[in-house]
């Protein structure tokens, strides 16, 4: 696995002027938090359940820019909110923005940071979060759809006992995040806009561990990975 980053600057949101640009969706993991011990990422969750990740899978489906809307004409948050990026229409189907980019492309928590695809941005559209969904389409090796696979072990607070885990789960899960910057330049001539999956909070805000099961954790890590995930704009020099 890749080295535990260093501390990072903190990120400022922004608004994103599409200007025509070439423009690259970037994956990538951050460990910042955690440390590196033999065959996993050690860390402890908010909840202080101490944590030892030996492997992470998520499965990404698409990726898609969501243009600004004005506050007064804001809906209220659904729970639905994995639909949220189309626009309605009378027929009641939905129509994407141009930035929408499709690829099944399963993303292992020991990669370095890659590419996942190349969108189209109209051309003075401003935009201010990005959509991802979290999907696998076909049967990974245990015969399922793996959307989020995990294999390690953790302790609960004030206890020695340590359990392990080993598991897969194929349901669907999806997570709007705010643009933001750090000021740190492209590595290419591209716009990039990097999507980095913050591994430490994984566990974070899980109250009843000792009472899930594997399927419920799994279910729990799935919702984390959607939601802690940072979307950092990296402007050529």
């Amino acid at each position: 696995m890749p080295p535990t980053p260093e501390r990072l600057e903190p990120l400022e949101p922004i608004e994103l002027v599409a200007d025509g640009r070439l423009t690259t969706y970037r994956v990538a993991w951050s460990w910042e938090g955690a440390t590196r011990e033999d065959d996993a990422y050690h860390f402890t969750s908010t909840e202080g359940v101490e944590v030892w990740l030996e492997s992470i899978e998520i499965t990404n489906a698409s990726m898609e820019l969501l243009p600004c809307v004005a506050e007064e004409t804001a809906l209220l948050p659904s729970p639905l909110d994995f639909f949220r990026p189309k626009t309605a229409r009378a027929d009641h189907g939905g129509i994407s923005d141009v930035s929408l980019f499709e690829r099944i492309f399963v993303q292992s928590g020991d990669a370095e940071e890659e590419l996942y695809g190349q969108p189209t941005l109209e051309r003075g559209v401003i935009y201010c979060e990005l959509f991802r969904l979290l999907r696998a389409e076909s049967p990974g090796p245990s015969g399922v759809r793996e959307t989020l696979k995990a294999r390690g072990r953790y302790s609960l607070p004030d206890s020695d006992a340590v359990t392990h885990f080993d598991f897969a789960i194929e349901l669907d899960h999806g997570a709007a995040t705010t643009l933001a910057t750090r000021g740190t330049p492209s590595s290419s001539d591209a716009l990039e806009i990097v999507v980095v999956q913050r591994g430490r909070e994984l566990f974070d805000g899980i109250d009843d561990l000792a009472d899930l099961s594997e399927r419920e954790l799994a279910f729990e890590l799935l919702r984390n990975a959607a939601r802690y995930v940072d979307v950092e704009i990296r402007r050529p020099d």
